[in-house]
């Protein structure tokens, strides 16, 4: 069967490239220029798509950088649908040469390259959000190019484009505040490219799991992986790259770029301490020292005191980090073996809400209990799908047990009463041509409940 391409002014498609959720890429000859293009086209859907289209084509035309796509025009087809003229690149994915195995010289190139071209992202207030294997293209003469900016974001602008608590992104290269729908900011992408520049050294994503709440759980609480000796010159960069809190990541990518380990053979370009002073490390050892060479017995009796309560604070400090790292990785467990709220005294729940009563703004915790929220509000997606209601309730109560008073559950709450109304009273027609309007309207609804569930949970 021969496939109809659509009609594009002034273009003559003539091969598919790839199909996603929002759009469709072809290949195409434009005539007017005579040269090679990608013609990328909106699928039919509603405004929020058609915005985000409309937005990506806004950001790309700001851009000028020759490690970022060139985008050529913008037009809209016959039947409203919006498309973008772009250059055409065929040397495929980061995705796929990853399979192929990589030099680390090669993999310092094009890390470059990459934080280059989101420095100027970033300079023009954008955040690109979905930084990934699949969205880092090649040219035909090999030079790389960071590609779909579908959902980057300016902090700033384009509010109505992500809904408050939503997540977007791809779970596996997601930096934490994206996970726990937090807000984001260019320091995000870090996190991400870091997940890349790991991928590349060892040949995997070890943040990826087979569960999709598990990977959100890895993307808050799993350790930066410890180098192999070969990689080790990476180890320090890795570790701001993908450090959970924004702040200790670096301050952007300049300085990203200056911290990247030289070509092979020779020297670390990492700054070390030059005193004391600059050894955070040291910072509860200088009030005794700076008493140490004073010899009166009120001195050393004051410097006894001093070293003896700060000892005590020290020691309560610790003892109280060590219970919350302890809970959190009791938390992790227990999410990664399924055990969310159940058994009252020993689940995820349970040692994440035991952290916030040490700490009521801890992160980690915080962002477990939206990750486990998150379990739930996905069954009673699919168990809305298939109908089934009381699943769907359970579901939902066990999503509020996690959080709640969450004005989002309530307002799922009534529209999945809602939903169940209408497939019951759709479903008690019993006429023919009642049973094909039922047919109509359960699609219409499917599709009312998908949109409601994209607005408050971004899925």
């Amino acid at each position: 069967m021969t496939e109809i391409f659509p009609d594009i002014p002034g273009c003559d498609i003539d091969g598919l490239i790839a199909e996603g959720g929002m759009a469709v890429v072809y290949s195409a000859m434009q005539q007017t220029l005579d040269r090679r293009v990608a013609v990328k086209v909106m699928k039919a859907g509603d405004d929020h798509n058609t915005q985000r289209f409309l937005q990506e084509a806004r950001y790309l035309a700001t851009l000028n950088h020759r490690h970022i796509v060139t985008i050529y025009d913008v037009g809209t087809l016959q039947d409203g649908r919006r498309y973008l003229t772009m250059e055409l690149l065929p040397g495929g994915d980061l995705r796929s040469r990853l399979k192929q195995g990589l030099d680390r010289a090669q993999i310092r190139t094009w890390i470059l390259q990459l934080a280059d071209a989101l420095r100027v992202v970033h300079q023009q207030g954008m955040v690109h959000r979905d930084i990934k294997p699949a969205n880092i293209l090649f040219r035909a003469d090999g030079s790389l190019v960071l590609s779909d900016f579908g959902i980057a974001k300016n902090p700033h602008m384009d509010v109505e484009l992500t809904q408050a608590g939503s997540m977007v992104g791809s779970p596996a290269y997601s930096s934490p505040e994206q996970v726990s729908a937090r807000p984001v900011d260019a320091r995000s992408d870090q996190y991400s490219l870091g997940i890349v520049l790991l991928e590349m050294l060892l040949g995997y994503n070890p943040y990826r799991a087979d569960e999709y709440a598990t990977t959100l759980v890895n993307q808050l609480q799993m350790s930066v992986p410890v180098m192999p000796p070969h990689l080790v010159a990476w180890q320090r960069v890795l570790d701001r790259l993908l450090a959970k809190e924004p702040d200790q990541r670096f301050a952007d990518m300049s300085a990203l770029m200056q911290a990247l380990p030289p070509e092979e053979g020779g020297q670390a370009m990492y700054a070390t301490p030059q005193s004391s002073q600059d050894d955070p490390t040291l910072m509860y050892t200088r009030p005794i020292a700076a008493v140490r060479h004073v010899k009166s017995r009120y001195t050393l009796w004051l410097r006894s005191a001093v070293a003896i309560v700060l000892a005590a604070a020290l020691g309560f400090y610790a003892y109280r980090i060590y219970r919350i790292h302890d809970d959190l990785q009791r938390a992790q467990q227990r999410f990664q073996a399924g055990l969310y709220i159940e058994p009252a005294g020993d689940s995820a729940l349970y040692y994440y809400r035991r952290v916030l009563s040490r700490d009521d703004h801890n992160s980690q915790a915080l962002a477990g209990i939206y990750a486990l929220k998150q379990v739930f509000v996905q069954k009673v997606s699919r168990a809305e799908t298939n109908h089934d209601w009381p699943r769907a309730l359970a579901s939902l109560r066990q999503a509020q047990r996690v959080s709640p008073r969450d004005p989002a559950l309530i307002a799922m709450q009534a529209m999945l009463k809602q939903e169940q109304a209408r497939y019951e009273h759709e479903h008690q027609l019993g006429q023919e041509g009642a049973t094909h309007d039922s047919g109509h309207a359960k699609a219409h609804h499917g599709s009312s409940w998908n949109r409601f569930m994209h607005n408050l949970f971004g899925r």
